[in-house]
């Protein structure tokens, strides 16, 4: 019984987790937007470069929620600031997997799309 309930614990803490880093990243992404926005620009691209990370850099598997939507499902690249794209193989990126930057220490900023559709999986 003492087993259950370590895992139950376990779980409720991963999802608290998420669900600040989720926050974290939403509150983040609408600051920056209503930022650019002020300054006459867009928040698409990165803040640095304007690019968004390469398609190659993900890997993606549809959306069955959202038709040609496509899920992102793993960071593959090597950059440190990660900088969606608003589609890739010109579908429209419709949310990411829960697993998707698992195991990858050096990311220091994720940038996400301004899309109608999008959801974050934890």
């Amino acid at each position: 019984m003492k087993n259950v309930k370590t895992n139950v614990e376990k779980r409720r803490s991963l999802l608290a987790i998420a669900l600040i880093v989720t926050a974290m990243l939403l509150q983040g992404c609408s600051k920056k937007a209503e930022a650019q926005e002020s300054k006459g620009g867009s928040a698409a691209g990165n803040a640095k470069t304007g690019a968004y990370n390469s398609e190659s850099d993900f890997q993606i598997d549809w959306d069955k929620n959202v038709k040609d939507g496509v899920i992102i499902t793993k960071y593959i690249g090597t950059k440190n600031e990660v900088n969606i794209p608003p589609s890739i193989q010109n579908n429209p990126v419709t949310g990411i997997g829960r697993e998707a930057f698992r195991y990858n220490k050096n990311i220091t900023r994720v940038t996400i799309p301004n899309i109608k559709e999008f959801a974050l999986f934890t």
